[in-house]
């Protein structure tokens, strides 16, 4: 189970994520280009989360979903997602949470 990637980065723990939360990818996603995404909550009951797909381009705007806990490697990491700090990204305002 990969905990972290190749250069030893380790990926986001899916119970550490919450909604709101900004999250950089890494460049194996096919619907979405290597960079940062605001997380969103599908369920407002659960914790479902997503980020909005915007093609490998990342021009393209999307109304896909994608939904993170299929990135679970099944020891609670997801593979290809890391943590960043949110004072450092900046989210496209049709984007965001809020």
């Amino acid at each position: 189970m990969a905990t972290h990637d190749k250069n030893g980065r380790e990926y986001a723990k899916l119970d550490d994520l919450k909604a709101g939360d900004v999250v950089e990818l890494d460049g194996g996603f096919p619907c979405h280009a290597a960079g940062t995404v605001q997380l969103f909550n599908f369920d407002r009951v659960g914790k479902v989360l997503f980020f909005w797909c915007n093609g490998p381009d990342g021009e393209s705007k999307s109304p896909e979903k994608h939904f993170i806990d299929g990135q679970d490697d099944g020891d609670g990491h997801c593979v290809g997602i890391y943590k960043t700090n949110p004072d450092s990204v900046n989210i496209p305002p049709d984007r965001a949470v809020g």
